[in-house]
């Protein structure tokens, strides 16, 4: 499997770890990380994350979310065997994230929708007011 255009697209030297952790990030964390392992077909499941770190399965999913939204470590979720969590290190275990998050967000949106009684598309317009008033927090 070539590793070279996915360490390439996020800035990682050839040979280098996939990324590393910043000097902040807890000893939880750091668990989580260095527990996790590089590509699909060495995805671990949460409980057996939980179980060599010694933290609970909600700890683990709590830090894997931080990992991949406060470190913007490369975290990807497999939906075939082996199940669970991997480091990304290729363009297709990027893509196949990418995909299998895009769907999983487009069918709770179909469904929030139905349980409010509207269309996807006045649904849609809510969320996008929502987002509106969460940027103007962050900013």
């Amino acid at each position: 499997m070539d590793k070279g255009p996915l360490q390439t697209a996020l800035s990682f030297p050839t040979g280098s770890p996939i990324h590393p952790l910043p000097f902040s990030a807890s000893e939880e964390e750091r668990a989580v990380f260095y527990a996790l392992r590089e590509g699909a077909e060495n995805a671990r499941q949460i409980k057996d994350l939980a179980e060599e770190t010694g933290l609970s399965g909600r700890q683990v999913q709590s830090i894997v979310e931080t990992l991949i939204l406060e470190y913007h470590v490369p975290i990807g979720t497999s939906m075939r065997p082996p199940f669970g969590n991997y480091l990304i290190d290729s363009a297709e275990d990027l893509e196949a994230t990418v995909e299998l998050l895009r769907t999983r967000g487009i069918s709770n949106l179909v469904r929030a929708a139905a349980l409010k009684k509207l269309t996807l598309e006045a649904y849609l317009e809510e969320v996008q007011v929502q987002l509106e008033l969460e940027k103007r927090k962050i900013a």
